[in-house]
């Protein structure tokens, strides 16, 4: 099934497919971007930091779920977080069609090769990894997607530009995130809406994450045609530290989930796409996104994420 974590760079080889600490990315070899790197635009909003700050800063109240009393209970549309049905995820599993609307898939010249999601009607949620060195001209968000090999093109946007944040670093994922400026706003209506923000100074420790995607569903196995759903709980930056990973690897803008006897994760292909939590009231947080990770789903290497 998937692997897990946070954020994404500029692709030449099938490098995310090595076995050697890797993006959760998929590489087609005919997808190779341009070498002219274009990773930011003339957004003023899209200037804070530290990361948890970062996000928080460029969309204050948007994707933060409001208080029960003050959804409208007649426009589900209008509320984050929400999924188009109350399924249980348990496992790896292949997730209803729309059933986390928010969730997206990139493509590059047509190819899909990451995940995204929805966090406003305007922008997009995704790894660094993912644009890094990639032009947006040749970028598509694709919306309300269920099946890769069978695209429906529901709802599928350009790209103006995207915005890399300032600390991220190609050689260790740190701050592997980006978001993307769509050409045209989405509208909210069933069955699409946006994916819920955190409070970013909780810690999910010991909570359950569920990451989301259409990666490999087994390390070197072949991409998922079907979104793909897998539980992993989430652990802290101290045990993350204690892995096969070492010390020096996790940053503190990481969060790591899985199981030290493995398998259960994230994998290539996953790049970008979400890590959530399940609130006591049903509603979806994103948490994290998939970055990177050692293989899929070996012991004591949990997937890692922004």
């Amino acid at each position: 099934m998937i692997k897990l974590l946070i954020i994404f760079a500029t692709v030449t080889a099938i490098s995310g497919l090595a076995r050697v600490p890797v993006k959760r990315q998929f590489v087609d070899p005919f997808l190779e971007p341009d070498s002219v790197v274009v990773d930011s635009y003339n957004d003023s909003i899209l200037v804070r930091d530290p990361l948890s700050d970062w996000l928080a800063g460029i969309f204050p109240t948007t994707t933060k779920q409001p208080p029960l009393g003050d959804r409208p209970k007649d426009c589900k549309a209008c509320q984050c977080g929400v999924p188009n049905d109350h399924t249980r995820i348990v496992g790896g599993m292949e997730t209803k069609e729309h059933l986390l609307p928010w969730m997206g898939l990139l493509t590059y010249n047509y190819r899909f090769y990451c995940g995204c999601t929805l966090i406003t009607d305007r922008y997009a949620l995704t790894a660094a990894h993912c644009v890094k060195g990639f032009q947006p001209k040749y970028i598509r968000v694709h919306l309300l997607e269920h099946d890769v090999k069978n695209l429906k093109n529901n709802t599928v946007r350009g790209v103006v530009g995207f915005k890399i944040h300032m600390q991220y670093d190609a050689n260790n994922y740190n701050c592997d995130i980006a978001l993307l400026k769509m050409d045209q706003p989405v509208e909210f209506k069933d069955p699409l809406r946006p994916v819920c923000l955190p409070d970013f100074k909780k810690n999910f420790m010991g909570v359950d994450g569920i990451v989301t995607g259409w990666g490999a569903t087994r390390e070197n196995g072949p991409l998922a045609d079907k979104l793909q759903a897998v539980n992993v709980p989430i652990i802290s930056n101290q045990e993350c530290k204690k892995s096969k990973y070492g010390p020096n690897r996790i940053t503190e803008n990481m969060l790591c989930a899985g199981y030290k006897e493995g398998g259960k994760d994230s994998c290539q292909g996953d790049s970008g796409g979400p890590m959530h939590v399940l609130t006591g009231h049903g509603v979806y947080q994103q948490v994290g996104i998939v970055s990177w990770g050692q293989g899929c789903a070996r012991p004591d290497y949990p997937g890692v994420y922004t």
